[in-house]
């Protein structure tokens, strides 16, 4: 018999063989995030998670295949041999068919490889179990590898049917090749190539093998989901979750959580270097933490065995730094997006500008549950978000390190009016959320959250100007600000809807510039952008009458306006009240004839009260036609409504009931305005 009919008769053969003796069970199912759990708005399908089945009596029989854009796999188990894995590699690697293909004695093996890494290139029998290690090491680039149908051994291989198998990175590609004519001798004749196939395959070959495996699903960014002791005898569908991670530029991996459609880390942060691998200074010294005006972070008391648990301390120069605390495709959350959070656990519609206690039960709903790390009584903690808040602590420049186990204090990336960050907090004694403005050099922990990839909705509107009162026949221009969910701004000013009531001292533009006309009043003035509004009053005066320091222009009966807050223009004065307090404040003036005037101030019903806050001072005054304006120096400037009554000679009593019900680690500052007017 020539040469070319034993030649077809073997690849006959050998396929025939392959095809009658093997027998293939298709195990499939989809594999999803944990995005459902806790409060989470649902789970999400995991793309390019390689899944594997190992049988647990032969670990050189494995079957793997890759998730595809909607979480769904399907592996086939060859009962009798390994599996031909899917040709393309999403790690951008290729191995190609082997040259030549049969072959007898040897072949070339050419591979491609997306970038430098370890690759691994084996060749394994039919029966699942491992011939020769072609390549074991780091390449780099294109290359190629010759097999001389040889074992690790050195040993010749019989003829046959082959598995090539490149693997790198979690990537695996297959390739079947055939070896006409093994070490063993040539096939004379049909029957003595079966017998030669037979003789040399040994009852491996035809055995079924365990039907126990080890399913395993591995992939970036999530924890490793083990299942020992599968049983599969006949196809089969399994659906699997698994748990987001995210891995900092430290190697630290944070377990994550899905509350509502935001996934936050379910982890203090940990990393002691920017994203782009520059180092941020650890500050020990507490004269150093204090003084400093660039990022740095710290172990709570200075002791790293407290990092494990309760992450690192941060001060603000740290968060706000543009090289980033958080690996890519995350961020330090904004004031919105921690708002967004309050509203998903309950609170309706918290106020953006509002410091202190908010809602009732947001923040148990974020704290870890149990006194092991929480005080007791860990007031309200259900963690029903999966959140796990922890009592982290803080540092400050007036007490050092405090708080741990007492309270959790946590940073956002918003920057409040007086230069700081805005900030949140939970504690021991309730389950109300806070929020607050801290200092530069307050170290709190940091949360992440993931970034988005949607637009940022409009959270609101602002206006601004040069000030809020003017003289008759003054112009101002406002600006109208549009605020972000991300915290980002932008100048909407020719775009808004501007409006002036009542009308009766001036009118505004459509570019914001607002007139006076010729006569005093007050006016409000209001922007409308997409479906936000926001209001501010402006006072204009009648400067065409009276003299600084005249007093007799002071002479005769005055009274205060006692409308609202927003009738006010003058700044006289502030008081600081502590929280869970009401204040009642009385402040008392004599107005001379030298443009100066004397006063007093105190909390409750007179100066001499047990703990009473007693205040006196000295101020100026003018007189610009009707209105006398009382200047108290370095006093705050913002609006308190309030009730005046005019006493003797020039005496003007001023009097507020304020009642705050605040909780914060600082007092609040309440300031307040005077209008006076001549009766």
């Amino acid at each position: 018999m020539s040469v070319q009919k034993h030649f077809i008769k073997l690849v006959f053969s050998v396929l025939l063989l392959f095809r009658t003796l093997s027998s293939q069970i298709i195990f499939q199912g989809t594999v999803n995030d944990n995005g459902g759990e806790y409060l989470g708005n649902g789970s999400e399908p995991v793309f390019n998670a390689l899944v594997t089945l190992t049988d647990q009596t032969d670990s050189t029989r494995c079957f793997s295949a890759y998730t595809d854009e909607q979480g769904r796999f399907s592996v086939e188990i060859i009962t009798t041999g390994i599996s031909e894995a899917h040709p393309a590699s999403p790690g951008g690697f290729r191995l190609y068919q082997n040259y030549p293909n049969p072959f007898n004695p040897s072949t070339v093996i050419r591979y491609e490889l997306g970038r430098p890494c370890r690759v691994r290139i084996w060749v394994y029998n039919v029966s699942g179990q491992k011939v020769r290690t072609l390549i074991d090491g780091v390449q780099n680039g294109p290359g190629q590898v010759t097999w001389d149908a040889t074992d690790d051994r050195g040993m010749g291989v019989p003829a046959g049917l082959y598995i090539c198998s490149l693997q790198a990175e979690g990537s695996r590609i297959n390739r079947k090749m055939l070896l006409i004519d093994g070490h063993t001798g040539p096939a004379e004749t049909e029957s003595s190539v079966s017998h030669a196939v037979l003789q040399n395959s040994n009852p491996v070959f035809r055995k079924s093998g365990s039907v126990l495996y080890q399913l395993e699903v591995t992939g970036e960014n999530m924890t490793l989901y083990t299942q020992p002791n599968l049983e599969i005898t006949e196809d089969m569908t399994v659906d699997v979750t698994v748990k987001r991670t995210v891995t900092d530029i430290d190697g630290n991996v944070y377990q994550t959580v899905r509350i509502g459609s935001q996934w936050w880390t379910a982890e203090n942060l940990k990393v002691g270097h920017y994203r782009n691998g520059d180092p941020i200074p650890c500050m020990t010294d507490e004269w150093e933490w204090e003084h400093t005006s660039t990022g740095a972070y710290c172990a709570y008391d200075n002791d790293e065995s407290n990092a494990g648990t309760f992450g690192y301390l941060y001060n603000w120069y740290a968060v706000k730094d543009r090289r980033g605390l958080a690996p890519e495709g995350w961020h330090v959350p904004t004031d919105a997006e921690w708002r967004e959070l309050e509203m998903f656990l309950g609170i309706s519609q918290p106020d953006a500008n509002r410091f202190g206690t908010r809602g009732t039960d947001e923040g148990g709903k974020l704290k870890a549950t149990g006194t092991s790390l929480w005080e007791d009584p860990n007031e309200g903690a259900s963690n029903e978000s999966g959140f796990e808040g922890l009592p982290n602590g803080c540092r400050d420049f007036w007490s050092g390190f405090d708080n741990l186990n007492l309270s959790a204090y946590l940073w956002s990336a918003t920057e409040s009016t007086d230069g700081g960050g805005i900030s949140r907090y939970m504690t021991y004694l309730s389950s109300h959320f806070g929020r607050s403005a801290s200092y530069t050099t307050a170290g709190y922990a940091v949360r992440l959250v993931r970034d988005s990839g949607s637009e940022p909705w409009l959270d609101r509107i602002e206006i601004s100007q040069m000030r809020e009162t003017f003289s008759i026949r003054d112009s101002v221009a406002f600006t109208c600000t549009a605020v972000f969910s991300d915290d980002s701004r932008k100048d909407v000013t020719l775009e808004t809807g501007w409006s002036v009531s009542p009308g009766t001292a001036g009118k505004i533009s459509s570019t914001g510039l607002f007139t006076t006309f010729d006569s005093s009043g007050i006016e409000t003035v209001t922007a409308r952008y997409q479906d936000k509004e926001v209001s501010c009053t402006v006072m204009i005066q009648d400067t065409t009458h009276g003299t600084p320091g005249d007093f007799d222009e002071i002479t005769g009966t005055w009274q205060a306006v006692t409308e609202t807050a927003d009738l006010s223009a003058y700044s006289m004065g502030e008081i600081t009240v502590t929280p869970y307090s009401d204040l009642f404040l009385n402040i008392v003036m004599v107005m001379k004839a030298d443009s100066t005037f004397e006063y007093e101030t105190w909390t409750g019903p007179d100066k001499y009260s047990s703990g009473a806050d007693y205040d006196a001072g000295s101020g100026t005054w003018t007189v610009k036609g009707t209105t006398v304006i009382l200047d108290f120096g370095w006093f705050a400037s913002d609006r308190l409504s309030g009730t005046f009554q005019s006493l003797d000679d020039g005496r003007v009593e001023f009097s507020t009931v304020v009642s705050l019900y605040l909780f914060g680690p600082e007092p609040m500052t309440v300031p307040v305005y005077l209008i006076m007017e001549r009766l």
